[in-house]
């Protein structure tokens, strides 16, 4: 589907394209550790904890999920050939033109929030307290992105994966997204995203 490739081309952009821009810090001290899950729902790269249903829903390596009033989207994706549910990144946003027309999986959460408390708050500034300032910022258009590069050794470690950085988009100092998420280290990895990324020129 267009929208898929699309996802991923924007995911792999971002993600390869942040490498190398900062070097790996240690979390900020009020920021305990990295965002690795939704709460009490999804984590990064633990295929077995994702339920079945959800599994049963991911097309294209990517599943579209709804908070229980529709108003609140979580998506989350993985690599092609990983385990299905082995999801390396997830986005947080609220209704939007590029999901119109894409299917989701109502769920019967009232909001989806991270182990750390972060979830699709209105004012950037509520964000930006819990995180702190240690971030890369860049603005193209009036849409202002936010950058953390906050795993320590031993989470990148642990996730076999070569970077993680934590997103945040905002207009107007209104919060448009969240991203946070996995980059590998596998070439054969960056290779079949690079594929779909070319497969949308």
């Amino acid at each position: 589907m267009k929208f898929v490739q699309l996802l991923f081309a924007i995911a792999f952009i971002l993600f390869a394209g942040c490498q190398g821009k900062k070097s790996k810090t240690q979390a900020d001290s009020t920021y305990p550790h990295p965002d690795s899950s939704i709460v009490h729902f999804l984590r990064l790269r633990n295929a077995a904890s994702t339920p079945d249903s959800i599994k049963a829903a991911i097309k294209d390596n990517v599943v579209v999920l709804s908070t229980s009033d529709e108003t609140k989207f979580l998506i989350a994706y993985q690599y092609p050939g990983d385990p299905p549910g082995s999801f390396i990144g997830f986005d947080l946003l609220g209704l939007s033109s590029e999901l119109a027309e894409y299917p989701y999986k109502k769920t019967t959460l009232e909001n989806f929030e991270t182990e750390n408390g972060i979830t699709l708050v209105p004012f950037l500034d509520e964000i930006l307290k819990k995180k702190g300032s240690d971030y890369v910022i860049k603005e193209e258009n009036g849409l202002v992105t936010y950058t953390w590069y906050d795993a320590p050794p031993d989470f990148l470690k642990r996730y076999n994966s070569s970077e993680y950085l934590f997103e945040v988009s905002a207009m107007d100092s209104l919060v448009t997204r969240i991203r946070f998420g996995l980059v590998p280290d596998s070439a054969n990895e960056v290779r079949a995203l690079q594929k779909i990324n070319d497969s949308t020129q």
